[in-house]
């Protein structure tokens, strides 16, 4: 049967072009233009620059109609006469088996399903062949766009119906229908196909569906669509790449899952879409399905909204009906309706939104509901409600925040509704409250662990009320809410209850700390828990029934308040820990010196003295630890010595040594700094005694205390904690102190006697064990690098005078020692690390003194660095 269709389009093709011929190449062209004049009678659907041939004049249009007529009659006399010859042809040819052939297939085309056939037009390919119901027409994977389509149903003989489909086009959109065998999308416009949609109609739409979907460059295989519903994508610029279509019986039982979005566009994400407007911001993205439009915090309002349902789940237009709904505005009251995406609200008017209603129409409000919450000043989230009742608040100027919108069908799971979803005075809230704030006086009630005050404005509370109304109680609770507040430079004021003010107005004083509890059967029935925005500090833990939250002996004044109700047997109370920051659960150190001539004196308290003063004692090592009792704030201190001849050791932490000991080597200066805990809420001060000077300064948090290059001894420190940002324990000038560098100088004059043949020169001072690199040339040397060393021992001292850079190598072994990085400057006088095991262990690491055989000894980094930079024939100069 195949076979045969083909056969007759060649031979109805070469006959067309026999008569083209005949005719002299007029009817043509005629007929062309005459066809597309019909194709663009609605929007622009099959355009082609191959067959698009020019208007023609009007006055010639009645003689062109006659000849396209008679050229009309001709072609089809001769396809028919050119028809019978084939089919005379075929029975001429086949025996009588083969007529019994035809003959069953003619009886089986009355009763066979119908066919499709359909093929796509593919940029920078063309016209692909056709593929058949279930196959794929296009590309993957080659970003070629499909840029039109065109399907032929064979419909069964004694039914009757075709199929109608229409593309969305590029820079076009939707273009109008056409039908069995004509083409949707345009030919050599470069416009590709970026969505379709496609339906049967007649007797063959009663009993099959018509399934398809779309390969979509960017979103690959989209889901399957069916019987008019979109496929592809809408607004993002993406080409239809490839299509499949099926037919289905409609009592098929086995049919493609409608799972997957068949179409994307921004009004077809999830059911349904809303947009939220704020005063500070503007409009913000669409957001879908329940997920938050606009904001569920302080500082920002809703002045406008829109919503709009899902393209899909209108069925594309099949199913009636809109969204509906109306906004009631500051100073305004309820608007009227508007649905579909259309502004409800204002913009530019700074006029907050302050409830809503949202209603479904027609067909869609039979099938769905419609259920939305929203979050209001002073209350936070409401209830939900649904289907045109209201949600927000009347008479009490509280701005809606932020807004959710669920639209579910009538028998699945949805939210549930409750009785608080619009609030006035007399169900705002349970427990309730107000804050007077610093500059900006008397705010707006809250409720129920809502927000009172500010948050992150550096503006304290100045005094706060709080009020038991008992809402959803009948009857109310006896009892009464009792609060207490403690004021800067005043203290804890005494009790108050039931809307009397805690705190002051009008004294610049800040509210530092509060206690809030429950009496009678209230505080039988319930806890009440609240917490506290701190200056400096943010959010502290929530506590409950009279404890403390905020501050006391820190300075910082409660910025923001909230406070709730629970049942006594509430599972969903809210996780308490520190609440309050006291000055009492600052821990102390406590600590011991190593002292020279003493060794290791009894631990104390730091507060008050560490070491001595008066005795011309160094202190030589410390040990330091944190005395953390109850509920103090818990962590650990760390510390690091500068030593004298060896300089700043490695950080050390609790309880170890910083120092030495055995080694009568004085501490010179120190850095302390704390952690955990205790380093979040204290900063640690310390300050030295040092001889000559005597009480220097304070440092804090790591800073250095002491001195360096006077090789003044520490005799005694004190250290102490006080709470984060608050003043020091004294002053904090001249905290560490750093001798000139007058050795440098000396070195510097005696250099610029020397020359050198490179520009480097290195001068080593037996007198002070000391090595100078310097930089330049002679008259102008700088210097760039200053060490201490070890050079020759009494009986074995290092050679004078003035010498050059010789050979070099990475180490070499002196008995059980290892010396590496060695750079010579006169036979076996070299420069080299300190002694080292030779399995790498440190064997003898003393700097500062006349201990080698004759080498000058320097820590392995400086000898490295004099290995790696120093050029043979530098000069060196060693003297005392």
């Amino acid at each position: 049967m195949k076979r045969r269709k083909n056969i007759k389009r060649v031979l109805a093709s070469l006959l067309t072009l026999q008569m083209i011929l005949f005719t002299g190449f007029v009817a043509y062209p005629q007929q062309a233009y005459a066809e597309e004049t019909v194709n663009n009678q609605g929007n622009e659907q099959f355009l082609s620059e191959d067959n698009y041939e020019g208007p023609k004049e009007q006055n010639d249009s009645g003689q062109e109609e006659k000849e396209i007529q008679k050229t009309d009659e001709k072609l089809e006399d001769s396809l028919e006469i050119q028809q019978q010859e084939e089919k005379s042809s075929i029975t001429e040819s086949d025996d009588m088996e083969n007529q019994q052939t035809a003959e069953s297939a003619f009886e089986e085309s009355e009763s066979q399903d119908p066919t499709l056939t359909y093929r796509v037009h593919v940029s920078n390919v063309g016209w692909q062949s056709e593929v058949e119901n279930g196959d794929v027409a296009g590309t993957t994977g080659k970003s070629l766009a499909v840029e039109a389509l065109q399907l032929n149903l064979g419909v069964p003989k004694g039914k009757q119906g075709s199929v109608e489909y229409a593309a969305y086009v590029s820079e076009l959109g939707w273009q109008n229908k056409v039908e069995n065998g004509e083409i949707a999308g345009t030919v050599g416009r470069a416009k590709s196909v970026e969505a379709f949609k496609m339906n049967l109609t007649g007797e063959i739409a009663d009993e099959y569906d018509i399934y398809y979907r779309a390969h979509s460059s960017g979103f690959g295989w989209l889901g399957w669509a069916k019987n008019g519903e979109y496929a592809g994508s809408a607004g993002y610029a993406k080409a239809v790449e490839a299509v499949e279509i099926r037919l289905y019986k409609k009592d098929v039982a086995e049919k493609p899952q409608q799972d997957q979005k068949s179409y994307m566009a921004e009004t077809n994400q999830g059911r349904v879409i809303y947009q939220a407007n704020m005063q500070n911001g503007g409009w913000l993205e669409n957001v879908t399905d329940g997920n938050l439009a606009g904001t569920a915090e302080e500082g920002n309002k809703i002045q406008a909204l829109k919503v709009t349902v899902a393209d899909d789940l209108k069925c594309y237009g099949q199913i009636s009906g809109s969204v509906v709904y109306q906004t009631y505005v500051e100073n305004v009251g309820w608007q009227n309706e508007v649905k579909d995406g259309q502004l409800a609200g204002t913009v530019g008017k700074n006029r907050q939104i302050e409830a809503v209603r949202i209603n479904l129409t027609d067909q869609l409000a039979e099938k769905y509901d419609i259920y939305y919450r929203v979050n209001i000043e002073g209350c936070g989230w409401l209830d939900w409600t649904a289907n045109g009742t209201d949600a927000g608040s009347a008479g009490l100027d509280y701005a809606v925040r932020g807004i959710e919108i669920k639209i579910c069908s009538k028998d699945e799971e949805h939210p549930e509704i409750g009785a608080r979803a619009f609030v006035s005075s007399e169900n705002f809230g349970n427990i309730v409250y107000q804050t007077h704030v610093q500059n900006i006086g008397w705010q707006k009630q809250v409720a129920d662990g809502e927000t009172a005050g500010t948050v992150g404005q550096n503006l304290g509370i100045e005094g706060f009320k709080i009020y038991y109304l008992g809402y959803g109680e009948e009857p109310k609770t006896e009892g009464s809410v009792i609060y207490q507040a403690h004021v800067s430079d005043v203290g804890w004021q005494p009790e108050v209850t039931e809307g009397q003010l805690a705190g002051t107005v009008g004294k610049n004083q800040r509210v530092e700390a509060v206690r809030i509890k429950l009496s009678g059967a209230l505080a039988e029935k319930y806890d009440i828990y609240y917490r506290a925005h701190v200056a400096n500090y943010g959010w502290l833990s929530w506590t409950k029934n009279g404890e403390i939250a905020g501050s006391t002996g820190f300075g910082c004044a409660i910025e923001g308040i909230e406070i709730k109700l629970y049942l006594k047997d509430s599972t969903e109370t809210p996780k308490e820990g520190r609440s309050a920051l006291i000055k009492e659960d600052i821990p102390v150190i406590t600590g011991q010196a190593h002292i020279s001539g003493d060794g290791w004196k009894d631990s104390q308290n730091t507060e008050e003295l560490l070491g001595t003063t008066g005795q011309k004692k160094g202190i030589e090592a410390v040990k330091l630890n944190v005395g953390t009792v109850g509920n103090q704030f818990t962590g650990g201190i760390e510390y690091q010595a500068h030593v004298q001849d060896v300089g700043w050791q490695n950080w050390t932490n609790t309880g170890n040594i910083a120092g030495t000991t055995g080694q009568s080597k004085h501490i010179e200066a120190m850095r302390i700094r704390l952690t955990g805990e205790v380093a979040q809420y204290a900063d640690v001060y310390y300050r030295m005694h040092v001889a000559n000077f005597g009480w220097l300064g304070w440092a804090k948090n790591g800073q250095d205390a002491g001195t360096s290059g006077y090789g003044y001894q520490v005799e005694a420190m004190q250290i102490k904690l006080v709470p984060k940002n608050t003043a020091a324990p004294g002053s904090t000038a001249n905290a560490f102190k750093k001798a000139p560098p007058r050795i440098v100088n000396d070195m510097q004059i005696r250099a610029n006697m020397y020359s050198s043949s490179t520009p480097y020169l290195i001068l080593v001072n037996r007198s002070t064990h000391r090595v100078g690199i310097f930089r330049g040339w002679q008259g102008n040397w700088q210097s760039i690098q200053y060490w201490s060393c070890s050079d020759g021992a009494p009986s074995t001292p290092t050679v004078e005078g003035v010498f050059t850079v010789g050979i070099r190598g990475y180490y070499f072994d002196s008995g059980a020692a290892r010396c590496y990085w060695y750079t010579q400057f006169k036979g076996n006088y070299l420069f080299h690390s300190v002694l080292y095991n030779k399995n790498g262990t440190l064997r003898d690491g003393r700097l500062g003194m006349a201990l080698s055989h004759g080498c000058v000894r320097l820590d392995i980094n400086n000898a490295k660095w004099i290995y790696d930079n120093i050029p043979s024939g530098t000069t060196v100069v060693v003297y005392h």
